[in-house]
């Protein structure tokens, strides 16, 4: 009997091992490479993109830098798989903006499906423009039982 309550234990145990909680790196903090973005972050538009550690909380952020007018855009992305279940879904971040003008600054969540985008808010809508310190915003929308893809940025 004590064999197989041991066995029990290791096997429990070792289980218990090899289940890793999927950890994101959604506060920049992991930067293997100076040079590039924070680990897991990838580029979407044609800004200028670093990371600073002038930063709301912790000691890294993503900066997003532009001297471009017009149609143009950019955006510092992460990509989670949409594992989750629930009715709604929500981004919460802190931005920091100077000297923004023809344009706006906003996060960005998008919800994609197999086909494609089925949500997105990059708060346009909310027109948030001039120089602002360190202020919370969010996105929240209903989330699709479609969901393959969660991007933030």
């Amino acid at each position: 009997m004590n064999k197989i309550l041991i066995l029990l234990f290791v096997i429990t145990v070792l289980s218990c091992q090899t289940q890793q909680t999927e950890k994101f790196n959604l506060g920049f903090e992991n930067q293997k490479e100076i040079n590039n973005l924070s680990d897991g972050w990838f580029k979407w538009g044609n800004y200028d993109l670093t990371i600073d550690t002038l930063s709301h909380s912790g000691k890294k952020s993503g900066k997003i830098t532009s001297d471009h007018l017009g149609n143009s855009f950019g955006s510092i992305v992460y990509k989670i798989p949409a594992n989750y279940k629930g009715k709604s879904i929500r981004l919460e971040g802190y931005m920091k903006i100077q000297n923004v003008e023809n344009g706006f600054a906003g996060l960005l969540l998008r919800i994609d499906g197999n086909n494609g985008p089925l949500e997105m808010d990059n708060m346009g809508s909310h027109n948030i423009q001039g120089t602002k310190d360190w202020q919370k915003y969010s996105i929240t929308f209903d989330y699709s039982e479609k969901a393959k893809t969660i991007f933030v940025a």
